[in-house]
């Protein structure tokens, strides 16, 4: 169970506590934090502060340490480390930094440590578990050994279903579950592998079979990859009994008051196979479910089962909704079955609402493809709000519509947002400017917030233009940040590399020596339009993102910001002052991984990749065991994940205040 998956790790939480460190062991974690968040590589700097490690937690704080760093060079000084561990504490924590190195020996030095006999169940758990993130097919093998122990199994398919998203799978280990068919139904753990492994066609009927039978959790996965695998095929390919099956489960499923929403949510799409009045009628009844999500999942299957049924329900829902991003969802489906309607509801709602709200009307218009509605999208390339220039340019892009004379548009913004979106879509249609245009743009944009934007101009230039060493010294010069400037050392094969987060770039309240935090419990409580959610934050985990989220907070920096973006059932985000998911504070923070599991209510640092946060931050809506160890997690909800469940793209945070 997932419970089983994520409990030794949380049991780590006393070891790291900073929290009302004693005097005399606040300069020992002070100069940890200095080598940590510099990235230091100097292992004989680690050595040294090591032997002044007196105590199991400080020594607990030391390996986390080094293992945030990522750093290849301190590897030699885990192994080593974890070879003389004798606490089973240390030697799990030691496990999961060593897999945070970045080092080609990772992988067959875990791997080699499973085989020692006198490693306790729980220490081989959790090296299982941290092979999903660092290890490859050499690892498939050694895995399929502990699906059969019970104490390991679990870990095991974890890790294997982290590792079939990375493209490892194993045909074999996929078989072998579908040739016990008649055996109990998947739990989560084979449920998840189930989810990213490649699956035959012939087995698509054993799913369904399955899937009647799961508990919820596997269910949620198990209907996620019946969407999956059924998206090209009709239900024809699932043999007669199990076509019935899939029908009554959905009938069952969808009229279910206790059923999670996120269950409901991911069985209304499987209604595409079913046009029957019982269908129709439970998605009809589920338009007005109390969840959104669900509502507008059922609203999207209700209109392409029955078109004309479904109208003049979208039209009442849309004229009874306020300016919401319900709402404009709801525009959306109607563009899909009636472009003359909705042009005319667009033309009437396009001056109203926020920015998120008139973003999904115009990418409504867009569905249309009427001449009229075309020539709207194009003049709102021009506006100087950058969330209703992206939306008309999303639009334009979506129906096909886009000129040259749009590019020249976004291009030339004086926007950063808007030159990065373009940036993204020349990279992803092969196509780019001239050089002299993006060298410009790239010395034009070079503050932190920038980076994403420079990098992938670089990339442009890279890909597309030989560079004179005087150019690519350039663009080294203007890089927005350390990290930035490793990646163009790279990108253009240049033989020096930085480190990526000196201390000398962290505003002055985030210095280690700013990070002692009182014995108290941090909680804040995040006042939004659709109520009020508590969030208890973890500074034994992440100080650094800890202390930059309350200053910030402190600060007003959140008042009245958007959460720009809402993925149901994954997370919902926030904390970018532009809305536009570009922005962040003006400078970039380290990131600080651990071994606290993202589980539903886990509250996140947003990056663009390592190194990369700021402000933006994410709350999951249920577990994401592929986020483990890749992101950093500071905090969790512990009072208002109904409040969560609501939000929609366009609310805001109205306030954060601290409560305990």
């Amino acid at each position: 169970m997932i419970q089983r998956y994520v409990l030794s790790f949380i049991i780590f939480v006393f070891l790291f506590s900073c929290g009302g460190q004693k005097t005399e062991s606040n300069s020992f974690f002070v100069e940890l934090k200095k080598l940590e968040y510099s990235r230091d590589s100097d292992i004989r700097k680690w050595e040294n502060l090591f032997r002044q490690a007196s105590t199991p937690e400080q020594k607990a704080q030391f390996v986390l340490s080094v293992g945030k760093t990522k750093n290849d060079s301190l590897f030699s000084l885990l192994k080593n480390l974890f070879k003389t561990f004798r606490e089973d504490t240390l030697l799990s924590l030691s496990s999961f930094s060593i897999s945070q190195i970045e080092s080609p020996q990772t992988e067959s030095f875990l791997l080699s440590a499973l085989q020692q006999e006198d490693l306790s169940p729980g220490v081989k758990n959790n090296i299982i578990k941290v092979l999903g993130n660092c290890g490859s097919d050499q690892s498939i093998s050694v895995l399929r050994q502990y699906l059969k122990l019970n104490e390991y199994h679990d870990a095991a398919f974890y890790s294997l279903g982290l590792l079939a998203r990375k493209g490892f799978f194993s045909e074999e280990i996929t078989s072998s579950l579908f040739d016990s068919s008649n055996a109990t139904a998947p739990d989560p753990a084979e449920s998840y592998f189930l989810y990213y492994t490649d699956i035959n066609p012939q087995n698509f009927s054993q799913l369904v079979r399955w899937l009647t039978k799961s508990d919820y959790k596997s269910q949620i996965l198990l209907s996620k990859k019946l969407n999956k695998v059924l998206q090209k095929s009709s239900v024809s390919v699932l043999d007669s009994l199990s076509q019935k099956q899939l029908r009554d489960y959905l009938v069952s499923t969808l009229n279910k008051a206790e059923a999670p929403w996120a269950l409901i949510m991911y069985s209304i799409p499987l209604t595409r196979f079913y046009s029957d009045s019982v269908i129709i009628s439970s998605l009809e009844k589920l338009s007005s479910y109390p969840n959104l999500h669900v509502r507008i999942a059922a609203l999207k299957a209700f209109s392409k089962l029955a078109p004309l049924k479904a109208l003049p329900l979208l039209t009442q829902r849309f004229s009874e909704l306020p300016e919401t991003f319900e709402k404009g969802a709801v525009c959306k489906i109607i563009a899909e079955i009636d472009r003359s309607t909705a042009y005319l509801l667009i033309n009437e709602n396009l001056d109203k609402g926020n920015p998120f709200f008139r973003k999904l009307l115009l990418e409504a218009i867009g569905i249309t493809r009427l001449p009229l509605a075309i020539r709207t999208l194009h003049q709102f390339l021009k506006v100087n709000d950058p969330i209703l220039s992206n939306g008309a340019f999303l639009a334009l892009r979506e129906s096909n519509q886009i000129k040259k004379s749009d590019l020249q548009i976004m291009i030339n913004s004086p926007n950063f947002s808007n030159v990065a979106n373009i940036a993204e879509w020349y990279i992803q249609n092969n196509k780019t400017p001239e050089k002299q245009t993006l060298l410009k743009l790239y010395k034009k944009f070079n503050k932190p917030d920038h980076f994403e934007l420079q990098l992938s101009l670089a990339e442009l230039l890279q890909k597309n233009y030989p560079l004179k060493k005087s150019e690519i010294d350039s663009l080294i010069k203007f890089a927005a940040h350390p990290y930035l400037r490793e990646k163009i050392y790279s990108l253009f094969k240049q033989p020096v590399k930085i480190d990526r987060a000196p201390l000398d770039i962290l505003p002055a309240y985030l210095q280690p020596d700013s990070l002692i935090f009182d014995d108290g419990r941090l909680v804040f409580e995040l006042l939004t339009t659709k109520g009020s959610v508590q969030i208890r934050l973890f500074p034994e985990y992440a100080p650094l993102t800890v202390k930059n989220f309350i200053y910030l907070a402190e600060h007003g920096f959140y008042k009245d910001i958007y959460f720009h973006r809402v993925v149901p059932d994954f997370v919902v985000q926030t904390g970018d002052p532009t809305g536009t998911g570009w922005g962040g504070p003006g400078y970039l923070i380290p990131s600080e991984h651990s071994p606290k599991p993202f589980v539903r209510g886990s509250v996140g640092m947003a990056t663009a990749g390592f190194d990369t946060g700021g402000s933006q931050f994410f709350i999951c809506y249920s577990d994401q065991p592929h986020l483990n160890g890749n992101y950093t997690v500071f905090g969790k909800v512990i009072n208002g994940m109904s409040v969560v469940d609501q939000i929609e793209v366009g609310d805001q945070i109205l306030t954060i205040k601290r409560v305990q």
